[in-house]
């Protein structure tokens, strides 16, 4: 079963190898990984929430165990005891390096950490994507956002993630933490490597500089707000009174992400109560974020669109013309904690929702503002719970902030130009939302280079992107629709954590059958 677990580990790895823009790998099946001793082992997380960076060149594997040096010192670890590992993985071509983090011990779904195609002087031209980047049955959603950094295209963002159709578009607001200005200049690269059509109305930078000592984040509608002094949760509990603190405090490799419920008849959400100090008369606070999508909730996302069988496209066509059925659709995501992810307060009269967690990228956690009004907690406590369906998100860190907002000075920064490979100008398609789309088939890519504003002095700079746009997958399901579980999902409460328990299960199964 060890052997098992560890097999189904580093085919996970290699699933989402060559995903992410600049690095191409060939995917490989779980019965693929002949030989696990040779994958370079740079690092991993046990279940307790240790994180274990391994001296170079790595650690190997043998005997169902993870042996290498940390600081100078021997060190192993048996796979029972291992939640993700972190695989180093080279492309054939020179000087092409995939980081890669597994996300669950013994699960085939994995988070990229960060992707490099280093370059010392301009940015090299891409190479052309393969006709499809995924194996057959794997999903994923939303356009890929590079980042230049005067010697290496990194992968920063994804872009409206929620926008599975039209009439879904949407505003969003992404941190690129690895874009520096060179030359005067901001490059961007914007890949589709998905089988979906993706649709950009505008592209833009905000820089935003802020007083030294602060940080910027965002809320989900673009409000900035000045991060002074965020403080980690004193004490985080689970439903079982399980220390959660180790996983939550901070932003590192440690991310907290359980596999779907076991039982689909039982318990099928986690309740996770978080506790932070309160300062004397406050009656709003700053909830900073850093979570992600989960990656079997993107892989339900697959599963619901198969409910609909042979009426998908009429499903997504009606969302494009009814409001209604949007509105509809959102506030399910969010009453049942899909993908939104309510955020309740403790006050004397019992807890109550006074915020929510937008969708998030999946391969990389991002950092929000949930503003909250606290007006009604009492004591020096404030209390914050979560209650997240099993398997659907994966929870890196939260923090609370008190501070004042500081002043800061923002410039928009409208692109300055935009190719794709062949060469076509697409900057007229991308410079407002005018719903002049710049339409993105699957191996488009387009590098956007924006013109950097001077540096305020004595000021640091965030750079944040301004996307407006949706996508369309390309679904190809067949047969009638799944009219009973479909009723059964959008109104029987939890109807979808069940039903991806089931799925998870079934995967399961399926993995120790066939190994």
């Amino acid at each position: 079963m060890r052997k098992l677990q560890l097999t189904i580990l580093l085919a996970a790895v290699a699933l989402l190898a060559g995903c992410m823009g600049a690095v191409r790998q060939q995917k490989l099946n779980v019965g693929q990984i002949k030989h696990p001793e040779t994958e370079q082992i740079v690092g991993l997380t046990t279940v307790k929430g240790e994180d274990v960076r391994f001296d170079p060149p790595g650690a190997g594997y043998a005997n169902n165990t993870v042996r290498g040096w940390v600081a100078g010192a021997a060190y192993s670890a048996h796979m029972e005891d291992i939640g993700r590992l972190w695989v180093m993985r080279r492309s054939v071509s020179a000087g092409r390096t995939v980081a890669l983090v597994s996300v669950l011990g013994g699960a085939a779904a994995v988070a990229v950490v960060a992707v490099r195609s280093r370059s010392q002087s301009a940015p090299p031209p891409p190479p052309p994507l393969p006709t499809s980047t995924y194996p057959p049955g794997y999903y994923t959603l939303c356009p890929f956002v590079y980042s230049w950094d005067g010697a290496e295209y990194i992968f920063d963002a994804e872009i409206f993630g929620a926008s599975l159709t039209r009439g879904m578009e949407m505003d969003d607001y992404s941190a690129l933490e690895h874009i520096k200005e060179r030359n005067g200049e901001y490059r961007l690269r914007l890949a589709n490597e998905i089988d979906e059509s993706e649709s950009t109305d505008v592209l833009e930078l905000r820089t935003v500089d802020h007083p030294q000592g602060t940080r910027v984040a965002t809320d989900e509608r673009g409000n900035l707000y000045t991060l002074a002094h965020p403080t980690p949760p004193l004490s985080a509990r689970d439903e079982s009174g399980a220390d959660l603190l180790p996983w939550l405090e901070a932003t590192d490799r440690r991310i907290w992400e359980p596999p779907p419920a076991a039982d689909p008849e039982g318990s099928v959400r986690h309740e996770i109560v978080m506790s932070f100090p309160k300062p004397a008369g406050a009656a709003t606070a700053k909830l900073v974020s850093n979570v992600s999508t989960g990656e079997w909730a993107q892989q339900m996302v697959k599963a619901l669109f198969e409910l609909y069988g042979n009426q998908i496209g009429q499903r997504l066509a009606s969302l494009d013309s009814d409001p209604k059925q949007v509105k509809e659709l959102l506030d399910w995501t969010e009453r049942e904690d899909v993908y939104r992810l309510r955020v309740w307060v403790e006050e004397p009269g019992g807890w109550h929702v006074r915020g929510a967690i937008p969708w998030s990228a999946q391969r990389v956690t991002e950092e929000r503002v949930v503003p909250l009004d606290i007006s009604r907690a009492t004591g020096d406590t404030l209390r914050i719970r979560v209650e997240p369906p099993a398997g659907f998100w994966a929870l890196n860190s939260f923090a609370v902030d008190y501070s004042a907002e500081q002043p800061t000075a923002v410039t928009g920064v409208a692109l300055k130009s935009a190719r794709k490979l062949s060469g076509e100008d697409v900057s007229g398609q991308l410079h407002a939302a005018d719903a002049a789309y710049y339409t993105a088939e699957i191996g488009d890519r387009a590098e956007v280079v924006f013109a950097a504003p001077p540096v305020r002095p004595g000021m640091l700079r965030s750079v944040f992107l301004h996307s407006r746009g949706y996508y369309r997958p390309y679904v190809r399901t067949t047969g009638q629709p799944d009219t009973e579980t479909l009723r059964q999902v959008f109104e029987v409460p939890d109807a979808f954590a069940r039903l991806a328990a089931k799925r998870w299960a079934a995967f399961h199964s399926e993995r120790v059958r066939t190994n």
